[in-house]
């Protein structure tokens, strides 16, 4: 057989033969569901001030996930995230998913006409934020919702797992380019995608529920992603890190 052949077989066929199966009819919420079933009694999320098992993290994660749907949040909406690390944003981020919607990440730190930019050109009509920033978001007419409101309204509301047919195929997030060569620029990613990052780095790394992650990334990190549902999706734990913390150079 002609050497060069059997080098160019190898090349195109043996060495690009990097197919591999994935959970590519699940979406990202299903993955968490799938280890509350199993470990509900593991902790999830640890802060300063929560400890929150699997368990507890999905029961409030429904609830809120109901309550948005109740402020007329609907599938494949665009939901603005305006919060600082903690283990409600991640509650959050799950209750989006779980009504079939999208979150946009959007960084405290940024200048406000930065983050409005973002609003407008993701076509946001919600955004989840703190009392702060209330006002001034909802100057253009979108409707704001405060973290706080939100939780506490969503107390009595029913938590067990929804029952949405969300797509694979449906957007998960938008995230946007840092703009420092223009003006940032979203990009839209699918749940399959992310299924498929998830299981390749837990199965390559033999990430499972032995493992605790330390977040500090900001949620408009694309690293953010699996650093908070792929080690959830694995059964690990996340320690919250909070920026006062992230700060405290003793610790």
């Amino acid at each position: 057989m002609n050497t060069s052949t059997d080098l160019k077989n190898v090349i195109l066929n043996v060495w690009n033969n990097t197919d591999t199966r994935y959970s590519d009819h699940k979406t990202i919420h299903q993955l968490f569901e799938e280890r509350v079933i199993e470990q509900p009694d593991h902790f999830a999320l640890i802060s300063t001030d929560d400890r929150l098992t699997y368990s507890n993290v999905n029961n409030k994660a429904n609830q809120v996930a109901r309550q948005l749907n109740l402020y007329g949040i609907k599938p494949e909406n665009v939901i603005g995230i305006l919060l600082p690390r903690s283990t409600e944003l991640i509650i959050s981020l799950y209750a989006v998913l779980k009504n079939g919607a999208a979150y946009v990440p959007l960084n405290i730190s940024d200048p406000i006409d930065r983050i409005l930019k973002i609003c407008h050109s993701a076509n946001i009509k919600y955004i989840l934020t703190t009392d702060e920033f209330k006002d001034v978001l909802s100057a253009d007419g979108r409707n704001v919702i405060v973290l706080d409101d939100l939780f506490v309204q969503s107390q009595t509301l029913d938590d067990e797992n929804l029952h949405y047919e969300v797509n694979p195929d449906s957007p998960a997030y938008i995230i946007f380019t840092s703009g420092t060569t223009g003006t940032p620029k979203g990009v839209l990613v699918k749940h399959k995608p992310v299924i498929n990052l998830i299981e390749w780095v837990n199965t390559t790394f033999t990430v499972n529920n032995t493992d605790t992650l330390l977040w500090t990334t900001n949620l408009s990190f694309d690293l953010s992603v699996y650093d908070i549902f792929g080690m959830l999706a694995a059964g690990g734990t996340i320690r919250v890190l909070n920026d006062q913390e992230r700060m405290d150079a003793a610790r």
